[in-house]
């Protein structure tokens, strides 16, 4: 049993008690305890029943209780029994605090701190690449085809436009954009937004005896957008049947003009 000399009722708790092995004697006694506090003096009793490595009883030379200084530290290490007078020289002796396993402890410390680096290194090795941003577009639809028709309003006409999909070899169309232009595709209006999925779109209300430039584009789901096919249609001033054109490329190379008409009507 541990208590404090100033006061019996403060018990300090045992965690451990061996045979001090460097004791050629085998009379010593090393005891681990809890926590204590600092150069506070503590009486250890020893009972009968606390036995050496042959199962003899430990007692002191000349009684069964010592004392000692706490030292404030974590598990320290106290022991060797002592006679009354030895423990009376202790109490007036300088204690001592330094802690026996301070060195240790860093050293401790140090390596649990170099592996938390060494993880800390690995783990970023082992992160995926930072991935270069998409930057290419979806590509562009083919076979663009305008038709026209005239509609109920006296000349005015609605384009009706059919196209095949572009392959979308990396998956990524979002969308399609349809622009119009009515200055020869120096300049385009905002474009109306379709899904990925179409391949025809109409447009109405135009005016005959205008032409019209058409643009599709493709875009994906990071905003590129594709340079797009384009098309031109020139709507008669009268009603006019139907008519048709279809451009083969993207910039409305090889196109070619096919009309059907039940009644002509020229004004010179």
């Amino acid at each position: 049993e541990i208590t404090e000399q100033a006061n019996e009722d403060n018990t300090l708790v045992v965690s451990g008690a061996e045979v001090y092995a460097d004791d050629p004697d085998q009379k010593t006694i090393l005891v681990t305890t809890a926590d204590q506090t600092e150069n506070t003096s503590y009486v250890i009793t020893v009972s009968s029943n606390v036995t050496d490595e042959a199962g003899n009883p430990i007692k002191s030379a000349d009684g069964d209780s010592a004392l000692w200084f706490g030292s404030g530290e974590t598990e320290s290490t106290v022991a060797q029994a002592q006679t009354d007078q030895a423990a009376e020289d202790l109490l007036n002796e300088t204690p001592n605090t330094e802690d026996p396993n301070g060195t240790e402890e860093e050293s401790e410390e140090e390596t649990d701190q170099e592996t938390e680096e060494q993880t800390g290194e690995e783990e970023a090795e082992e992160e995926d690449p930072v991935e270069e941003p998409d930057t290419t577009a979806p590509e562009d639809a083919t076979d663009l085809v305008l038709e026209f028709t005239e509609e109920e309003m006296e000349n005015r006409f609605k384009v009706l436009m059919n196209w095949k999909a572009g392959p979308n070899s990396k998956g990524d169309l979002a969308n399609q954009l349809v622009y119009m232009s009515t200055d020869g595709g120096e300049t385009y209006d905002s474009p109306t937004t379709l899904n990925n999925v179409v391949t025809s779109h109409e447009v109405g209300n135009l005016e005959g005896g205008q032409t019209y430039n058409f643009k599709l584009t493709a875009k994906d789901e990071n905003g590129n957008e594709s340079e797009g096919i384009t098309g031109i249609v020139t709507l008669p001033q009268t009603g006019a049947g139907v008519g048709a054109i279809l451009f083969g490329s993207a910039f409305g190379a090889n196109r070619m003009l096919k009309r059907r008409r039940k009644k002509l009507v020229e004004k010179m």
